[in-house]
């Protein structure tokens, strides 16, 4: 069975938006992890 084009397509967007959410959330929690310990010190 071979599933719809919108469906993949849909998909696709979702895992897109997923990947970049992740990304910009990794970054920004390690952005503040560094400036965190840099204060410390």
């Amino acid at each position: 069975m071979i599933p719809d084009l919108s469906v993949i397509f849909h998909l696709a967007i979702f895992g897109l938006i997923c990947a970049v959410v992740a990304v910009i959330g990794g970054a920004g929690w390690l952005v503040w992890f560094v400036i965190e310990h840099v204060r410390i010190v």
